[in-house]
């Protein structure tokens, strides 16, 4: 018998070199637990695993099926990174040919999402977190910052290099992770501007996080205790989703209570003026990039981008553009009258230094 991930190339691709041997180890430990004898269980290579002596001569090909079925299916109930793989197992006749039927489990798209989005969790709760600090700068004098966003990037175990958020963001909002995810970080950020009362940062959440929870409640009391630390938190709203209102208010009202700022994220696209309206009076707005991209190439989009600034100061004291990358971005923000900017004109800062939870 022949047991097989035939999904082997799939998660090479998604996934680091670590896990991809975690689920063959895990693969080939589930088989030998599951077999009379473990040692009659041989790796072949990657993602192949042969069985010799499982069944008795003579066994009807239906019966075979059956008790292959049953084995795989032991297989595929374990849990954690094995959960990622789709699996298939031949049997072999004496005379080296298979059996027609070949039984298969195919991975499950979500399975997949969760055991990704797990990893990443439990790698940021072990403290391999990085912040990366992006300034929003002053358009006419780029070396004053009104704040810094702090930008998440996971180091996983054994890894040797960061995680962008584009590389697992998507597996956490699938799972259904993101209250998580964005507790871990906020809890993160607060921790830093603990440490360092000059900093003043702001840090993105999901318009599905911006409701009052239990785990709200944790950091509400903390910066209840720290109101210092509270008047330099910025929490910023992203716009892939649409806010709950009245929840979303309530959650304005108790972060500004509380002495926090709130920026809408990604003004203009997706759910970014909708999120505006509905949560009430930002503090601050963030004109999403794609708009200063189209404004540098036409005039049609040097106006749609100032009609956009327009909406954005009759619903927020201070309107941030997006993309900023060089002087002709400048130009355009100065034309416009707007008077922060935020981009790759200013770079990261601290994208390699790890940040580990406090107690």
């Amino acid at each position: 018998m022949v047991a097989k991930i035939t999904n082997i190339d799939e998660v090479e691709r998604r996934y680091p070199r670590e896990v991809v041997r975690a689920i063959t180890s895990a693969f080939v430990e589930r088989i030998r637990e599951v077999v009379d004898d473990p040692s009659a269980v041989f790796q072949l290579s990657r993602g192949y695993v042969r069985v010799t002596n499982m069944l008795s001569d003579g066994m009807s090909l239906s019966k075979t099926s059956a008790c292959v079925e049953i084995l795989l299916k032991h297989i595929a109930a374990s849990k954690g990174v094995l959960s990622l793989a789709a699996m298939e197992i031949t049997v072999e006749r004496r005379d080296g040919g298979p059996h027609t039927k070949v039984i298969r489990i195919p991975a499950s798209e979500a399975s997949m999402h969760i055991a990704h989005a797990r990893q990443v969790l439990d790698a940021m709760a072990q403290g391999h977190l990085a912040l990366a600090r992006q300034p929003v700068f002053n358009v006419d004098e780029q070396g004053r910052s009104l704040y810094d966003e702090c930008l998440a990037r996971v180091l996983l175990p054994d890894a040797h290099c960061a995680m962008m958020p584009a590389s697992f963001i998507p597996s956490v909002e699938h799972a259904q992770l993101m209250h998580e995810f964005d507790q871990i970080v906020v809890t993160s950020v607060i921790d830093r501007l603990v440490a360092d009362e000059t900093l003043v940062l702001g840090c993105n959440i999901s318009a599905g996080s911006a409701l009052i929870s239990p785990w709200w409640m944790i950091i509400f009391d903390r910066l209840r205790r720290l109101p210092e630390v509270a008047h330099r938190l910025i929490i910023e709203i992203t716009e892939t989703a649409p806010v709950v209102p009245p929840g979303a208010r309530d959650f304005l009202r108790y972060l500004h209570g509380l002495g926090c700022r709130v920026a809408i994220d990604d003004f203009g696209s997706h759910y970014g003026v909708q999120n505006a309206i509905r949560i009430g009076a930002p503090d601050i707005v963030k004109l999403d990039a794609f708009f200063l991209r189209e404004a540098k190439d036409s005039t049609r989009g040097v106006e749609r981008l100032h009609s956009l600034a327009t909406l954005a100061r009759r619903l927020a004291h201070t309107v941030i553009i997006e993309g900023m990358e060089d002087s002709g971005g400048l130009e355009i923000a100065r034309r416009i009258g707007c008077e922060w900017a935020q981009g790759y004109l200013r770079s990261e800062v601290e994208s390699a230094m790890m940040h580990r939870r406090t107690s």
